[in-house]
């Protein structure tokens, strides 16, 4: 199994998480929303082998950085304002979040099967903040919140917009369990707002006025 670092060193806790506007986007498609212009996204091969980019020109952290959703809830995987990290977040209805740092599994750690299908993974340990924490920098932003386990997430690259899930949980005793099945995610689709969307009343959640 990888081992997954834990942070040595503080930054900044005042990180931003990576949702903000950005080329346009902003927000996330609610069914309601219908008069807002959305950004097309198709399965589409893509070669994820390259530390520096596929054939589309995307980066890899380009292709699992987004908004995911499964049959359960919805993650995000965004890159963290301030340290320029990967990162794992996982909301819940009381406010509660997983959080985590992922790191690349580099490919002589993966097995034979998804090297051979040119499958790009990732791993992180996973802390359980509450509705107020940010996440856990380094020893001098306070106590390490609670480890619940790890999680390990992969793309394939036939299909760039599921993403692939499994976590193990860590025991009391610091051991851990073995890794759960998988999950399956889909990628969330953003929404593009019309250059006069400021004007025209329209609203990203819960569709337009």
């Amino acid at each position: 199994a990888s081992e997954v670092p834990v942070p040595g060193s503080d930054f900044d806790q005042n990180s931003v998480r990576g949702d903000i506007a950005e080329d346009g986007f902003i927000g996330l498609e609610d069914e309601g929303v219908v008069a807002a212009a959305t950004h097309s996204e198709t399965d589409e091969v893509v070669e994820l082998g390259d530390s520096h980019g596929d054939v589309t020109g995307q980066s890899i952290d380009d292709v699992i950085r987004a908004d995911w959703v499964s049959e359960t809830g919805e993650c995000h995987i965004f890159e963290d304002r301030m340290t320029r990290r990967l990162s794992y977040e996982e909301l819940f209805e009381d406010g509660g979040r997983l959080h985590g740092w992922l790191v690349r599994i580099p490919e002589e750690e993966l097995e034979a099967e998804d090297v051979r299908d040119g499958v790009a993974s990732w791993q992180a340990t996973l802390w359980l903040l509450n509705d107020s924490q940010g996440p856990w920098y380094g020893p001098s932003f306070g106590e390490e919140p609670e480890q619940i386990g790890d999680i390990r997430v992969r793309i394939r690259p036939n299909n760039i917009n599921v993403l692939e899930s499994q976590i193990r949980v860590k025991a009391e005793s610091g051991e851990y369990d073995e890794w759960q099945p998988r999950v399956t995610w889909r990628k969330k689709k953003r929404t593009v707002l019309p250059a006069d969307a400021a004007t025209n009343g329209l609203f990203v959640f819960g569709g337009g006025s």
